[in-house]
C-alpha cells in the first residue's frame, strides 16, 4: 500500500449492522479489503478498485460478536 504523510482511513457506522463504509483518504493501491475477527480468522474479503475511495462491505451474513 502506498500512502502520503496523514493516511486516513474511515470506517463507519460504528457499530455496523448491514453495510460498512470504508473510506480511504489520502492512500492508493488497494487492491481488496480482508475483514477479521478477533481470533485472526478471515470472516470475509473483497475486491477494491483502485479507481474507487469509498467501498460497501455487506456484513449482514457475518457471525455477531468477536
Amino acid at each position: 500500500m502506498t500512502t502520503s504523510n496523514n493516511p486516513s482511513v474511515f470506517l463507519y457506522p460504528n457499530p455496523v449492522n448491514q453495510s460498512l463504509t470504508i473510506e480511504l483518504v489520502k492512500i492508493s493501491q488497494v487492491n481488496q479489503v480482508e475483514i477479521y475477527n478477533y481470533a485472526g480468522q478471515l470472516m470475509t474479503k473483497q475486491e477494491w478498485s483502485s479507481a474507487q475511495r469509498v467501498l460497501q462491505v455487506d456484513v449482514l451474513n457475518l457471525p455477531t460478536g468477536g
